[in-house]
Formats: C-alpha cells, structure tokens, sequence
C-alpha cells in the first residue's frame, strides 16, 4: 500500500513529491512488541515532520473506511503462587494448595473486567502441580489487560499489582499460608485521543468526500507502532488496506472458521484515498516534510 501511494504521487503529484522528505520506517517484529522501534523513530522525527502515518488494515462499518484514531494501551503480567507440597492422601491437611489460591486470584482478576470503562482483563495460560498425588506447591499464570484512557489503565495497573501477598489457602495443619506474586511483564501505553490525531483524520475523511469515499474514524482495542510515537508528532493509523479475521490460520470445510484475508480489490481506492489526503496535508502545512 505505501509504494502505491509513493509512487502515484511520484507520477502524478512531482513537484510535492520532490519537495517533500519522505522517511520511511518498518517495524519487523512488531507482533513481538519490539519497544526499542519508538525510540528508533523518535530519533528520526524532527520539527519538521508533520505526520506518522501508520499503514496498519483500515476498518470498516458498511461501506465506511475506518480510521484509527486511538488505540488501547496493553500490558501483560503473570501471577506466580507458592505454596507447601505435601502427600495428598497422608498429610493432606499439611499442604497449601498453590493451584487452588491461583484459582481465587484468577477469580478476582477476571472481574476487574469493566466494559463501562473500556477495561478488559484476559487470563492467558495457566500451570502448576507435578503429579497428581501431591498437593501443588507452586502455580502460576500469565495474561494482560487493555484500556483507552491512561487514568483506567493506571487504577487496572494499581488493582492488580495490589493481590499479592498472603492467600487465604493455609495449610490446616499449621496455617501455613500460600503466597501471591504479580508482576507486569510488558507494557504499552494507550494511545487517548488527541488534537493532532484528530486533525488528520478530518484531513483524511475530507479527502474521502472530494473523491467519493465515505470515511470515519474508530478506537481500536489492538496495539500497533502508534501507540509508541502518538505523542511525537501527529499519527494516524488505518491507513492500509481492507482485510479479516485478524491472528487466524484456521479453515473448515463448512465454512465456520476462515483464515486472515486481505481484500485485493481494496488496495487501489485506499491507495487514491491516502494520496489525496497526504496532497492536502502538505499543502495545509509548512514546512513540507512528512514522514
């Protein structure tokens, strides 16, 4: 999508195409979350730039392309339970089953799910115990948490750092009490809704209604590199083509499930929407330099 957008405006925009300085940063390792790329950017970002234009899929809400204008912020933690191994049939009553305090603090991690708030809380994995005639002496579990708004994500942070401590599984024998550990593992901020952001994308759904394709804008749950540069300069993101089923490789012969696609007849008019807008960008600002 970004060469078809350079290289039209190259054909038929020369002279701003030529005025311009384009930079152009890839992301390999994205998916692994690679923290370091934001500040790789940053580095390159200067007074001048105008705009980061992230070319992740676009939305879509019947027949309008989606621009994204926000993101969640991400973070991912694991729960680690000690407790005291012992034999499940003789000294039974002198174990602290780690695998069951996991299960109660599982239980209250998943309800500070909020969707009022936009707060969800996913639990991932889950291990513990050796062998069945032994009460586990260790658990643990790994998951993440996603919000908009930094104020949201900072109580999540908050709430969850504060189950650790002493369980409330004990051995019967001695009180013995089985531990919890949180810890945050990684972390992407949100990326809130903002001035700059929001004025591209008025430039975008403008250029949509000069050349006849309807455009709006959305807050997407899933990360990208905008959640690490926002903040910088002005970004948009969406700008890439259309497509589905986002992280899926699975099919069926009935149908039911259907792998990630990308719809090849998208390509052409979101390329024509991006040059018409980028054109409007740089004609509305100064100095001309974009990345």
């Amino acid at each position: 999508m970004m060469w078809l957008v350079l290289h039209a405006l190259q054909q038929f925009a020369s002279e701003q195409f030529e005025a311009t300085n384009w930079k152009l940063l890839w992301n390999s390792s994205e998916e692994t979350l690679s923290y370091d790329f934001g500040d790789v950017c940053r580095a390159i970002f200067d007074t001048n730039t105008l705009a980061a234009l992230v070319f992740e899929s676009e939305g879509r809400l019947a027949n309008e392309r989606l621009m994204v204008v926000a993101r969640k912020g991400r973070a991912t933690w694991r729960v680690s339970v000690t407790g005291r191994g012992s034999h499940a049939g003789a000294k039974h009553r002198h174990g602290a089953n780690a695998a069951v305090q996991l299960a109660h603090t599982l239980q209250r991690i998943a309800a500070l799910t909020d969707y009022s708030r936009d707060l969800t809380f996913n639990v991932g994995t889950i291990a513990g115990g050796t062998v069945l005639n032994r009460v586990p002496h260790e658990a643990v579990a790994e998951g993440e948490f996603r919000a908009f708004k930094p104020e949201v994500y900072a109580a999540a942070k908050s709430a969850l750092l504060a189950l650790s401590g002493p369980g409330e599984v004990r051995s019967l024998a001695d009180r013995f009490a089985s531990q919890v550990k949180v810890e945050i593992l990684s972390e992407s901020r949100p990326w809130p809704r903002n001035p700059g952001t929001d004025r591209l994308a008025e430039i975008w759904c403008d250029a949509g209604r000069r050349i006849g394709i309807p455009v709006n804008v959305e807050e997407r749950g899933g990360l990208s590199d905008g959640n690490l540069i926002w903040d910088a300069v002005p970004t948009l993101d969406g700008l890439g083509p259309w497509g589905d089923n986002d992280h899926c490789s699975e099919r069926s012969a009935d149908g039911s499930k259907f792998p990630e696609f990308v719809e090849v007849s998208s390509f052409v008019p979101k390329a024509a929407l991006n040059t018409t807008a980028i054109l409007s960008l740089i004609a509305t600002s100064q100095p001309r330099s974009t990345p």
